[in-house]
Protein backbone atom coordinates (compact mmCIF):
# COMPACT_ATOMS: atom_id res chain seq x y z
CA UNK A 1 0.00 0.00 0.00
CA UNK A 2 1.36 3.40 -0.93
CA UNK A 3 1.93 5.91 1.86
CA UNK A 4 -0.08 8.42 -0.18
CA UNK A 5 -3.18 6.28 0.14
CA UNK A 6 -5.22 7.09 3.22
CA UNK A 7 -8.10 4.68 3.76
CA UNK A 8 -11.10 6.08 5.54
CA UNK A 9 -11.12 4.47 8.93
CA UNK A 10 -13.83 5.47 11.37
CA UNK A 11 -12.74 7.08 14.64
CA UNK A 12 -13.54 3.83 16.48
CA UNK A 13 -11.56 1.77 13.96
CA UNK A 14 -8.62 4.10 14.58
CA UNK A 15 -8.99 3.54 18.34
CA UNK A 16 -8.91 -0.22 17.86
CA UNK A 17 -5.96 0.04 15.49
CA UNK A 18 -4.11 2.28 17.96
CA UNK A 19 -4.65 -0.35 20.66
CA UNK A 20 -3.36 -3.01 18.26
CA UNK A 21 -0.15 -0.98 17.93
CA UNK A 22 0.17 -1.06 21.74
CA UNK A 23 0.02 -4.86 21.66
CA UNK A 24 -3.39 -5.16 23.32
CA UNK A 25 -5.40 -8.33 22.76
CA UNK A 26 -8.91 -8.08 21.36
CA UNK A 27 -10.27 -8.90 24.82
CA UNK A 28 -8.20 -6.09 26.37
CA UNK A 29 -9.38 -3.67 23.68
CA UNK A 30 -13.00 -4.60 24.34
CA UNK A 31 -12.55 -3.90 28.05
CA UNK A 32 -10.60 -0.68 27.43
CA UNK A 33 -13.21 0.72 25.02
CA UNK A 34 -16.25 -0.67 26.85
CA UNK A 35 -17.50 -2.67 23.87
CA UNK A 36 -18.07 -6.35 23.23
CA UNK A 37 -15.38 -8.71 22.00
CA UNK A 38 -17.56 -9.40 18.96
CA UNK A 39 -17.60 -5.70 18.12
CA UNK A 40 -13.80 -5.50 18.40
CA UNK A 41 -13.51 -8.46 16.04
CA UNK A 42 -15.83 -6.72 13.57
CA UNK A 43 -13.73 -3.54 13.74
CA UNK A 44 -10.61 -5.67 13.24
CA UNK A 45 -12.12 -7.28 10.15
CA UNK A 46 -13.08 -3.86 8.76
CA UNK A 47 -9.59 -2.49 9.44
CA UNK A 48 -7.89 -5.42 7.71
CA UNK A 49 -10.26 -5.13 4.76
CA UNK A 50 -9.78 -1.38 4.34
CA UNK A 51 -5.99 -1.65 4.66
CA UNK A 52 -5.80 -4.78 2.51
CA UNK A 53 -3.93 -6.41 5.39
CA UNK A 54 -3.43 -10.14 5.77
CA UNK A 55 -3.67 -10.07 9.56
CA UNK A 56 -3.52 -7.79 12.61
CA UNK A 57 0.29 -7.49 12.53
CA UNK A 58 0.18 -6.55 8.85
CA UNK A 59 -2.49 -3.91 9.59
CA UNK A 60 -0.28 -2.43 12.31
CA UNK A 61 2.70 -2.35 9.95
CA UNK A 62 0.65 -0.61 7.26
CA UNK A 63 -0.71 1.91 9.75
CA UNK A 64 2.75 2.77 11.08
CA UNK A 65 4.29 2.95 7.62
CA UNK A 66 1.46 5.10 6.25
CA UNK A 67 1.11 7.41 9.29
CA UNK A 68 -2.60 6.58 9.44
CA UNK A 69 -2.80 7.22 13.17
CA UNK A 70 -1.10 10.63 13.24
Amino acid sequence: MSSTVSPRLSPREKQVLRDYTKGFTEKEIAFHLGISLSTVKTYGYNIRTKLHAEDKAHAVAIALQSNILT
